[in-house]
This record gives C-alpha cells, structure tokens and sequence, in this order.
C-alpha cells in the first residue's frame, strides 16, 4: 500500500465513525428514550457519570488517531532503518575491495639478479663469489629496508 492510499484511510475511518456515531446518537434521542426501562445508559441527555464527557471521548478519538499514526511512523522508521542496514554493508564491501586495491598498488616488487664474479679453487675446494643485485621494479614503495644474513659453513667442504 503506497503512502497515498494510508493517508486516506484515516480521514475515511474517522468520518465513518463518525457517521455511525451520529446515527446512534439521533436513535438514542428519539427512539430508546420512550420504550426502554430506566437506566443510566439510555437517558437523553447522555449523564457524563454514565458516558463520560465530550472531552473524555475527544481524547480517546485523538489517542486512536495518535496510535495509528505511530504504528506507520514506526514501520516507516523500520523500512528506513533496513535501507541504511544495506547501504552500510555495500560501502563496506566496497571499503575492503578499495582497500586491497590500494595494498596491491603500493606493493614494493622487487627483482633479484644473481651475477657470478669468479671462481677460486683452494685444495680441491671451489670458491664462487656472487653479486647480488635487487631492483625496486615500482616506484611507489618509500622507505624500504633489505636484512640479509650470510650463511658461511666451514664443514660442507672438504671433510
């Protein structure tokens, strides 16, 4: 149902109410004031002790209004709510594919190139002596720190 039909259902409610209510109120004055017994509900005027005042029923008309309109309030705010639930959770979708692009894009790559120097033979042991030259292939990556450690072991070789 779209907005427009609800906001004309209140005033057709209320106006049918109404009219019912008028037709009760006539049929209470001319018809049930002759032919009843005695009784508090049915004399003409209406007692407020039995009935209440007009005030009491305008506030019990305006409570039923004020109702009906929080009921559509509250599922307005709940549709409202679900929509912004399902926007939070694509920006975050989208957030996280930002954010793995961003870490692909600023990834340091790095060549290595191993250049043999010489050779030495030392009683029947070979020597090589290697370069080893690294390449920073983007140049997006600031502050980078290279740790290498030399393995050298006396016991591999001519034992």
């Amino acid at each position: 149902m779209s907005n427009k039909s609800d906001n004309k259902i209140i005033p057709i409610i209320t106006g049918i109410i109404g009219f019912f209510g008028g037709i009760a109120l006539v049929n209470n004055w001319l018809v049930l004031n002759r032919e009843y017994p005695e009784s508090e509900y049915l004399k003409v005027p209406f007692k407020p002790e039995a009935w209440g005042n007009i005030a009491d029923w305008a506030m019990v008309t305006i409570t039923l209004i004020t109702a009906i309109y929080l009921i559509k309030t509250f599922k307005s705010q709940n549709k409202a709510i679900d929509l912004q639930h399902q926007a939070l959770l694509e920006q975050q979708k989208i957030t996280k594919i930002e954010q793995m692009m961003f870490k692909e894009k600023v990834k340091p790559y790095f060549s290595l190139n191993v250049v043999p120097k010489n050779q030495t033979i030392n009683n029947d042991i070979a020597f090589y002596t290697y370069s080893f030259i690294f390449l920073l292939e983007n140049s997006s990556a600031n502050n980078i720190q290279i740790t290498t450690s030399l393995f050298n072991s006396e016991n591999n070789f001519g034992e």
